[in-house]
């Protein structure tokens, strides 16, 4: 039975500024009802039948960045799947799934305009224990998802959230250590409790190319993972929130072509929380997409930074090339790069970024002058106007020689 709310055909905010507004329609397509959010950057539909799972994520001029959700409906983000711990050989989860995949079942589903946030639109999707909100903002390349678990039993259970996410960068998606790569940091412990995530001795950057197929556990050591197409450069990361980041949630990537569709896989397997009779907990996370980087060294739910730093240099003056883009419209970004040795600090000349954002991605080039020997830290600051906008995680190391 179709909800009441769903007469209405287009729910939209008026836009402040320049930008286009944000629009919350509903669609019929091969005879499925999505919920469509929109704005001037991104095109999202959510299956209110799929207990709210995402199916297209589009960023516009780019092409779709998920797998074709009509094609594969399980190969979407699936319906909030939601695990029982089980103590296997792995240590990992086991699949519980509260109604599969697209289904009659009874559900709620409304829209809500966010009061904290009224430039912001959500559809919130309940069924059962799990209750999932999709959010999407003006004036932004972000998509927030929100996902409550509650135990509806009558006994304690250990649940955690597995999320999936199955990507093909402007449609297609390259399993043949091509164009493509996986970029996260990887975690410098091995003192976790799910051991088989791959870690490293020291904390490092990976990015690796999908060769054909691969099935990959990782321990983060940030709450970020990304794909990264150089050739299309384009980029899409899952970004875990802080709040629920910790030493046990683990990232998974998977490349295969099930059913003849190539996909590279960005899941997140958080952990598991004991949950008495009618208690909850929340897991978020955000998506996020940028046009105009063939690569990138960190990113935040604000903004994606990449930098050319080498491992050596020689005393003197040192040039960085920096690539910038952020998640949501900024007309004016300020960005200082710093060099750390103990006490000694050295900052760059500010550079100052103009109508950058999550399609239009600005290049400039750090200066340092009359930089001495020693092992430094590089770190960086943005800002718009008075307020700071992510990079406070970020650090590479760099070796400045004695000539």
């Amino acid at each position: 039975m179709r909800p009441p709310w769903l007469a209405a055909a287009i729910i939209a905010l008026a836009a402040a500024g320049a930008w286009a507004e944000c629009t919350v329609r509903e669609e019929t397509i091969d005879g499925v009802e999505y919920i469509t959010l929109e704005n001037d950057l991104l095109l999202v539909r959510v299956l209110p039948a799929m207990g709210g799972a995402i199916s297209d994520f589009e960023l516009k001029g780019h092409g779709p960045l998920l797998a074709p959700g009509r094609i594969t409906r399980e190969q979407v983000i699936p319906p909030i799947p939601v695990y029982r711990e089980h103590r296997n050989g792995w240590g990992l989860t086991d699949w519980l799934y509260p109604g599969g995949a697209y289904s009659l079942e009874p559900y709620e589903a409304e829209i809500i305009q966010l009061q904290e946030a009224p430039d912001i639109w959500s559809v919130r999707v309940s069924r059962g224990m799990v209750t999932r909100q999709v959010s999407l903002g003006q004036n932004r390349a972000t998509v927030g998802m929100a996902v409550t678990l509650t135990n509806t039993g009558d006994e304690a259970f250990g649940r955690s959230y597995w999320l999936h996410g199955m990507y093909q960068l402007g449609g297609q998606a390259d399993v043949t250590a091509g164009t493509q790569r996986l970029v996260m940091p990887i975690a410098p412990t091995t003192e976790r409790r799910r051991t088989l995530a791959e870690t490293s001795p020291e904390a490092m950057l990976l990015g690796e190319a999908p060769q054909e197929r691969w099935s990959r556990f990782l321990a983060p050591a940030q709450p970020w993972m990304a794909l990264v197409d150089s050739e299309r450069k384009l980029l899409c990361a899952t970004v875990v929130s802080p709040e629920e980041f910790n030493e046990d949630v683990v990232f998974y990537s998977w490349a295969g072509s099930p059913g003849g569709t190539p996909i590279i896989s960005q899941e997140v397997i958080f952990d598991a929380r004991e949950l008495a009779p009618g208690e909850s907990t929340k897991y978020s996370v955000g998506l996020v997409a940028c046009a105009g980087l063939d690569s990138v060294r960190y990113l935040d739910g604000h903004l994606a930074l990449d930098a050319d730093v080498p491992e050596t240099a020689v005393p003197g003056e040192l040039r960085i090339p920096v690539r910038l883009a952020t998640f949501q419209r900024e007309r004016i970004v300020d960005l200082s790069l710093r060099l750390r040795a103990g006490d000694r600090l050295v900052p760059a000349h500010g550079l100052v970024l103009r109508d950058i954002g999550p399609t239009s991605p600005r290049e400039a080039v750090a200066v340092f002058a009359a930089v001495p020997a020693g092992e430094y830290t590089i770190t960086f600051e943005a800002r718009s106007g008075s307020a700071p906008i992510g990079g406070s995680l970020w650090a590479a190391p760099l070796v400045v020689e004695a000539e």
